[in-house]
């Protein structure tokens, strides 16, 4: 990705994107919280819509989760991408689509 190009966000499916989706939230909770705990998916990420955002290349940099009841979670941001801009876009996206 060129250091001027903003990464796409992209609407997720939680069942075909599971596994990667899982992926993602664990790498980026293990660096913040030094955790590989489970807790990262739950009974609502099948019911919820998820916000992915990704590079030119198809690399999943972060993502967050809208809830039913339209609450923004599980916001998440690959070490390397943080303060880029990447959170302000995905929280952006999932607040228009709240």
């Amino acid at each position: 990705m060129t250091p001027h190009a903003s990464p796409q966000i992209v609407t997720l499916n939680p069942a075909s994107d599971a596994a990667a989706l899982r992926a993602l939230r664990l790498t980026c909770a293990t660096d913040t919280a030094g955790t590989t705990s489970g807790a990262e998916w739950d009974a609502l990420d099948p019911l919820s819509l998820h916000l992915a955002a990704r590079t030119e290349d198809g690399q999943w940099i972060g993502s967050v989760r809208v809830t039913a009841n339209r609450r923004l979670d599980r916001l998440g941001v690959l070490p390397h991408w943080r303060r880029r801009g990447v959170a302000d876009q995905l929280l952006a996206a999932a607040v228009d689509t709240a």
